[in-house]
């Protein structure tokens, strides 16, 4: 009973921690649209897979695995079971599954197209303003 009481105190506080840490990647993701640097690290981020959106599908992953493993081994801790090789060999094992490459590809190739367009409209603007200097 008192391992539930915890257990359920614990997913209050990481709910609670979560919409927290959301609002913060919103107003991040928000005030990121006015700098070019910002926008650049997202993008290398999500390259190098350590991006916010990453680590939330590993936590999404691991958080089932865990589901699982509890499912598995909970009722036979509360029967007070001795296991067996053969069901230790059976336990759920952890297997991590990558996000498609697509997403990836989604989340970082319309930041990379934009930095590109404003990155060529200020090359054209140079350009524009290099032509009336008198030599």
């Amino acid at each position: 009973r008192r391992l539930r009481q915890f257990a359920h105190a614990l997913q209050a506080d990481e709910a609670a921690s979560d919409a927290q840490l959301r609002r913060h990647r919103q107003l991040a993701a928000w005030l990121s649209v006015t700098s070019p640097t910002m926008i650049a690290q997202g993008v290398l981020l999500e390259t190098a897979g350590t991006s916010a959106a990453r680590f939330d599908h590993f936590r999404g992953e691991a958080r089932a695995f865990q589901q699982r493993w509890q499912l598995y081994f909970a009722p036979k801790v509360l029967d007070d079971a001795t296991l067996t090789p053969g069901e230790l060999a059976a336990a759920p094992a952890f297997r991590y599954q990558p996000e498609p490459v697509a997403k990836t590809m989604g989340r970082t190739v319309p930041w990379i197209a934009a930095m590109a367009a404003a990155g060529l409209l200020l090359v054209l603007a140079g350009f524009r303003s290099y032509r009336g200097y008198a030599l």
